[in-house]
């Protein structure tokens, strides 16, 4: 039995060894005859090697079978004819937790003994594939026997039990190709021994055929985010008996340290004719200890006679009715050389990296034949993989068996249309090519990203905020460059960038020469800096800027901003930088200056604190960033980043204020690229001061150390100098204790959040300080040094872990705290599970401090209500999170999995509600809501956020939102921050026959900022609005608290609360926090948080709607106000303004549009846009508008267009076409402007990019379904057509794929069943499509809903689509009247079946209910069916002819 190495075992590379270097069950590294290596030995004697120690885990390897050949790496070549000297000697690193070795040469430093997919030894680059991994196995040991280990392997192959083999469905062996993975096991026992219970990293593979098989070998690669397994060759020597056409076969697979699975890839070997082809239906992965299940639904053909199949195939895993990743379809366009010979008719092959993987090796072809690549021109081909990420390289092999064959290749552009990007890979030589005497047939390419934007390029149409750039290349040879150029704007109120230009490769910026460009920098305010720069990347980047021209577009402004530059922007010419920042004069202040920043950096003193990598810094100041710099040649050193040394680099920057934050970065990603930062400190002279500022760090960065980061943000270091205070760092000592029946520990995150009295940490990763070592074992105790900010005295901890396959859960028994230079320790008695699958099925645990200094704080189940709102599309399948705010910090973000409300959640105008636990947040404050829904019609409607403190509490709070949450509608986010506007009864109070129609008081406490013995009292007005009338109460604020009472009578039901004011000179700012209602009659309670600042020379007002219980609150909608000023002479005006908005509930307030002590002017021919926030107002029937001018200035207000931006969606106009003021002698004149029109604006809807091939996921779930079910076809209609009628795949809720075509927008579905009838319908709960290139996403309305009606009598099931907030086709009951006729033998008894054809599309065939047609008779029957325009009816009948 092959079996890896434990961590007990040893000796096995002590000297005198004799080991094998596994590769698999039964295979190993051999020496051949010829000297050359294999990884497809035999497990005997050729494969034996000799071990021969020469230092401290260092070894060499001679061959047992032929003495003096010793493994050697030299030259390029891997082989076993070394002859002892250093050649041949290999560092050993152990990879404990795979159990596995790599062999590093120590003459060649990072380059590893690997393996090629053809088994072939090969001298590699570790990164971080498994091709380097072996598995060493004990033949003989150097010295005496340890305990618990074995002197010779145990050969005995372990299986399952032939009494668990399925009669009906064979099981096969998964035969492994000469792989560089860990190997799989076989299904069955060819020895009959008893199966072993599987480990915890066996799976079984199941591939269902479809209608077509095969009988080549099929080979399967598995991909998860740690690593890739394969290839796995599913096949054996009778393969006759594989893949039969509708049959499914199962193998069994042991997958090993690959993390999260989300793809796999399918490849057929070899084809045995052009006509070959296979029918994949879907592929499942199940984990045999946990059950769990990774479903990849394919529904497709691999086949090489087709330009539109492929033998390749990758597949996304689907969870929770998606798939992970979408498939994505990546244009290659391959670039011949014009050099003479440089084409070739050699298979050329290409390999896509990202930062999800890779696509795998991909011959280039058309049809299945290799295509001929011509000197000077294009070949395009297509690549189809789940969707790499951010790409990172392309290899691109060519195999040329002679050097006539050999092809110059100049470039390989692949374009992503989905996400508009483009990557160039500059190739520039011939392949193969000869390295180090060497011929090498691959090459690997490294990209430069171009984001392709047409919209940047100068066109005839303009847009507010457009603005013209004119960039200006220097005039001689060289100023051009081949990078891609970017530019960063920087305006008052925000920052735009980066924009890119465009590249030197599409022959833009050459020298001397103007590019223009048009950029659009709206909503940036005044603009007061600018900062442009280049990638580096391509052959020549250096680039010489000699300007930069600015021209405002829209409003169309004839001043030019002209920023001289007159600089090299180059790595190795000028000031070594690729960026350069110019500031832009504002014509009421003074130009900011350009600044020298002096970059001392510290590397630690530790060992392996070097760096040879690349660093980026960004300076963050009070008035913006620097931009991500290269820290690219440093001043004092030769050598940058070596261990203990300071390094000095100059950036210069537009002068950012005082300095606050660094975040310091670099690029190095494999273990040992790590770096260890001490500090960092920036001097800087502006004015006459010289400012220092010191930003501590005293961390790694590095992915395999500390917390796994390799970006830090470090903020600065209070001293002499700097006017910014640090929070100095804290460090613990964080204990763990697991209890004894937790379970084995998997390879599950797990992290570690602590809130204190100034803040929280970051997420803590409690990963192993040491190399190797395992943490969480039952009964363990793992201790951990973790740093954090002074987040002050701890008063809780948050606790989770990760949910991957196989994750039983986490028995916590205790945590212990102890802060290492105060010595503040804190005990933490938790003894509860993280889990999903016992006691509260939570992986996020929150425990309160336990202290004899403060109060322990209690612990709190929330109960989360989420009302989903009553509009078409407004239920979700997408997995929802929450995080909830208080006065005392957070939740984090935590999943709504599990809905107390029966039902499936996130339902059309249904309430959930989830329990979060949590330790007492205090008064909730806001909640942070989303989901990872994508797509259009993928998200919801969410209408508000109700919390209650426990289930017994009488109180919740109120989080109102009244609008989408989903990328195309609405605001087009998925993720919304909704504030609380306050707290109310959960029930409307019981009371006495007696009392129920008493007086009373209304009791009003209200409650704010604290305002100061020597400033005069406040005064506010508060104004309460009821169905009959409204009550306005002065208000004098001279303390923190204040209480009124009042009968608030003839008012009617209290529906809003309106404050106004300050109506007195402000001194300093003032917060209205919340006001306290209560009747004492009819003991109705609410809480109103206003949370409002009232600041000096501020006219406000807001509102809040009442809170009763059982009642949905009014929503607060935001109004857009377009003032109109008419282009006449002298239309303009210059004063104080203010409207007041009258709807059919009530009105707006006194709303003014220029601030205190200051004017507004309107400019002739101008549009002014205001926006206010108020209690729904109802139906908007006129505007109050108000004007002063201290000039007697005369205004024309032209009209006033009010749009309700977020509910419900409509625009009123208010149109006046006359003066104000004009001949007024009154000190405000005031105009009352009635409604002229309104209309109900469209859903504001993103629009669809991507065009759709029309492949659809499609998820069905039934319940009641008969064992004896026939086969179920499905049809979908669309606008512009309908599907070909195709098999339902499964109604137990699992993806499969439909191909539709290209029909238009889906309007509904047709469920049609192959038998006459069932003896009772299926009970339908969930119908949902999603089409794979869109993103969009179907529901339909299932609720009581059976297929093929309650009885089973029906052979049609109908649902129409619903989309979000359109009413989809209605359903009609049509009359069908049949008449037979009067002839002889005209009636009949045989199935009459009718298709009824409209606009809409057609009913499909349905079978008629009467069972006989007699002559002379009108059979009438009614149809249920979507609203069709009837054009015109076929009938069909069986067997028997009758006259109709």
């Amino acid at each position: 039995m092959f079996r890896k190495p434990s961590k007990s075992r040893k000796g096995v590379f002590h000297h005198g060894a004799i080991i094998l270097l596994n590769t698999s069950l039964c295979q190993a590294l051999s020496l051949r005859p010829d000297g050359s290596c294999s990884g497809t030995g035999q497990q005997q004697q050729e494969s034996y090697w000799k071990v021969h120690k020469i230092g401290s885990g260092v070894c060499m390897f001679e061959s047992v079978k032929n003495p003096k050949m010793y493994l050697k790496i030299k030259d390029g070549q891997c082989n076993g004819t070394g002859t002892g000297d250093e050649y041949c000697h290999f560092k050993i690193e152990k990879n404990l937790e795979a159990g596995s070795v790599s062999l590093e040469s120590v003459q060649n430093k990072g380059i590893y003994v690997g393996l090629l997919p053809d088994g072939q030894t090969k001298p590699v680059v570790n990164i971080g594939e498994n091709n380097i991994f072996f598995y060493p196995q004990v033949i003989k040991f150097g010295r005496e026997k340890p305990m618990g280990t074995s002197a010779a392997p145990n050969q005995e192959k372990k299986g399952f039990r032939e009494s668990e083999r399925q009669p009906v469905k064979a099981q096969k062996q998964v035969s492994q190709t000469p792989s560089t993975f860990p190997p799989s096991k076989e299904m069955r026992n060819p020895q009959g021994g008893e199966c072993p219970p599987p480990s915890a990293d066996e799976w079984k593979v199941s591939v269902l055929t479809g209608n077509a098989g095969t009988q080549v070998n099929v080979t399967l690669w598995i991909y998860g985010d740690r690593g890739v397994f394969g290839p796995i060759t599913l096949g054996k020597d009778n393969r006759k008996q594989l893949f039969l056409p509708r049959q499914e076969d199962e193998f069994q697979v042991k997958i090993k340290s690959i993390g999260n699975i989300y793809k796999i890839r399918i490849e057929l070997d070899e084809l045995l004719n052009e006509q070959s082809e296979w029918n994949l239906q879907s592929v499942t992965l199940q984990h045999l200890m946990s059950k769990k299940t990774l479903h990849f639904p394919a529904n497709t053909w691999l086949s090489k006679n087709s330009d539109d199949r492929d033998f390749i195939f990758e597949l996304p895993v689907v969870e929770a009715g998606k798939p992970i990743y979408p498939i994505v379809l990546y244009h290659v366009y391959v670039y011949t050389g014009d050099l003479e010979q440089a084409d070739t008719d050699s298979a050329v092959y290409l390999c896509i990296y990202g930062k999800r993987g890779d696509s795998g090796l991909r011959l280039l072809h058309k049809s299945g034949i290799p295509v001929k690549f011509r000197r000077g021109k294009v070949n395009a081909f297509e690549v189809e993989a789940v969707s790499l990420g951010k790409l990172q390289k392309v290899l691109l092999r060519c195999e040329a068996n002679s050097k006539s064959q050999y092809w110059y290749c100049d470039k390989v552009i692949v374009r992503e249309a989905e996400n508009n990007l483009e990557y160039v890979f500059n190739c520039g030589r011939w392949l193969p090519f000869m390295s180090q005497g060497v011929i090498h047939s691959e090459i690997d390419l490294y990209p430069q990203e171009i984001q392709v934007n047409e919209q940047l390029k100068m066109q005839q149409e303009t847009n507010e905020g457009d603005w013209k750039i004119t960039v200006v290349t220097g005039d001689f040879e060289t100023a051009g460059t081949t990078a891609t150029v970017s530019l960063y704007a920087y305006g008052e109120k925000k920052t735009s960038g980066p924009i890119i230009l465009g590249s030197g490769k599409h022959q833009l910026f050459n020298p001397n020469s103007e590019d223009a460009f048009k950029i659009n920098l709206r909503d940036l305010g005044q603009l007061y800096k600018i900062r442009i720069g280049h990638d580096n990347t391509g052959n020549d980047p250096s680039w010489y800027l000699e300007e930069v021209r600015l021209e405002r577009l829209v409003p169309l402004s004839q001043e030019v901003i002209c920023l001289p530059i007159e600089c090299w922007l180059a790595e190795d010419k000028g000031e070594g930088d690729t960026w350069r920042e110019v500031a832009i004069r504002n014509p009421t202040k003074e130009l900011l200056p350009v600044l020298v920043y002096e970059i001392h950096v510290y590397t630690g003193a530790k060992l392996g604190a070097e760096a040879d990598f690349n660093v980026y810094i960004n300076l963050i100041g009070t008035r913006g960033d620097a931009g991500k710099r290269k820290l690219h040649r440093s001043k004092n050193n030769n050598v940058k980043f070596q261990h203990g040394q300071m390094d000095i680099f100059f950036i210069k920057a537009v002068s950012l204020g005082d300095l606050e934050k660094v975040l310091i970065s670099h690029d190095g990603a494999a273990p040992g690229n790590g770096w260890f930062l001490d500090k960092i400190v920036i001097k800087y002279k502006e004015g006459k001061e010289v400012q220092e500022v010191v930003f501590p760090c005293n961390r790694w960065l590095d992915e395999y150390q500390d917390d796994g980061k390799t970006q830090r943000e470090l903020t600065a270091k209070k001293d002499g100098n700097s006017k910014k205070s640090f929070l100095k760092a804290q460090q613990w000592r964080v204990q763990v204790n697991t209890d004894g029946d937790s379970p084995e520990p998997l390879d599950c995150k797990r992290t570690l959040v602590i809130y204190g009295s100034k803040g929280k940490s970051d997420k803590i990763l409690l990963s192993p300080q040491r190399s190797g070592h395992v943490c969480f074992l039952p009964r363990a105790m793992d201790e951990f040094i973790v740093e954090t900010g002074d987040v002050g005295d701890v008063y809780k901890i948050r606790v989770s872990c990760d949910d991957v396959p196989g994750f039983e859960g986490w028995h916590l028994k205790s945590f212990h705290l102890e802060e290492l230079h105060a010595k503040q320790k804190l005990n933490f008695d938790c003894n509860c599970w993280l889990s999903i699958s016992k006691e509260d099925k939570e992986l996020v645990k929150e425990f309160p401090a336990v202290s004899e200094d403060q109060k322990t704080l209690p612990v709190h189940k929330y109960v989360v209500f989420v009302h989903t709102g009553d509009f078409w599309g407004a239920e979700t399948f997408a997995n929802v999170y929450i995080t909830l705010y208080g006065t005392r910090g957070d939740t984090g973000v935590r999943k709504l999995h599990t809905s107390l409300t029966p039902g499936r959640k996130f339902q059309r105008n249904k309430v959930d509600s989830f329990l979060v636990e949590a330790v007492s947040l205090g008064h909730l404050q806001k909640v942070v809501i989303g989901h990872d829904g994508e797509g259009y019609g993928a998200g919801m409607y969410l209408k508000m956020i109700t919390v209650r403190e426990s289930q017994d509490s009488d109180k919740e709070w109120v989080f109102p939102w009244w609008n989408w949450l989903d990328t195309h509608l609405g605001s087009c986010e998925t993720v919304c921050e909704i504030v609380t506007v306050g707290r109310r009864l959960i029930s409307c109070p019981k009371l006495p026959e007696i009392n129920m129609q008493s007086s009373g008081l209304w009791i009003m406490d209200i409650t704010g900022s604290d305002l100061s013995n020597e400033v005069d009292p406040l005064h506010l007005s508060f104004i309460f609005y009821g169905n009959l009338n409204h009550k306005k109460l002065p208000l004098q604020v001279t303390g923190k608290a204040i209480q009124i009472k009042d009968e608030l009578a003839d008012i009617g039901s209290l529906y809003k609360v309106q404050v106004t004011g300050p109506h007195s000179e402000l001194k300093q700012p003032w917060r209205l926090d919340l006001l306290h209602m209560k009747h004492t009659g009819t003991k109705e309670e609410m809480y109103l948080a206003f949370d409002c600042l009232f600041n000096p020379n501020e006219d406000k007002c807001v509102e809040l709607p009442a809170l009763y219980a059982d009642q949905e609150p009014l929503p607060v909608v935001e109004y857009s106000i377009h003032l109109h000023t008419g282009d006449l002479k002298k239309a303009d005006a210059t004063g104080e303004a203010y409207l007041c908005i009258q709807g059919e509930k009530s009105d707006s307030g006194k709303r003014w549009l220029n601030s205190r002590n200051s004017l507004i002017a309107f400019a002739r021919g101008q549009v002014d846009v205001f926006k206010i926030r108020a209690v729904y107002l109802g139906k908007l029937n006129k505007v109050l508008v108000g004007f002063k001018s201290p000039k007697k200035d005369e205004w024309f207000l032209e009209k006033i267009v009010i749009k309700e931006v977020s509910y419900p969606f409509s625009s009123h106009v208010f149109a006046h076409n006359d003066w104000i003021n004009k001949c007024s002698k009154k000190d405000f004149v005031e105009v009352v402007i009635p409604l002229k029109e309104m209309s109900v604006t469209s859903l504001p809807t993103k629009q669809i990019n991507t065009k759709s091939r029309g492949r659809w996921q499609m998820w069905v779930h039934c319940t009641q379904v008969p064992e004896d079910v026939p086969d179920i076809q499905v049809v979908v209609f669309g606008r512009r057509g309908k599907s070909p009628a195709q098999k339902v795949q499964n109604l137990n809720d699992n993806p499969f794929l439909l191909t539709v075509g290209d029909i238009g927008d889906i309007t509904k579905v047709s469920f049609v069943l192959s038998s006459p009838c069932l003896r009772r319908g299926i009970k339908l709960h969930k119908l949902r499509l999603k089409d794979l290139d869109t993103k969009q996403d179907l529901g339909f309305f299932t609720e009581a809903q059976c297929l093929f009606g309650e009885d089973g009598s029906e052979t049609v099931t109908e649902l129409a689509a619903v989309r979000p907030d359109k009413a989809p086709l209605r359903e009609v009951l049509y009359s069908v009247s049949v008449h037979t006729g009067t002839l002889p033998a005209s009636g009949t008894d045989a199935d009459i079946f009718i298709t009824i054809f409209g606009e809409q599309g057609d009913s499909c065939k349905r079978r008629l209910n009467h069972s006989h047609f007699e002559r002379g008779q009108v059979s009438t029957e009614l149809c249920s069916l979507p609203v069709y325009c009837v054009s015109f009816i076929a009938f069909f009948q069986n067997h028997i002819s009758f006259q109709l």
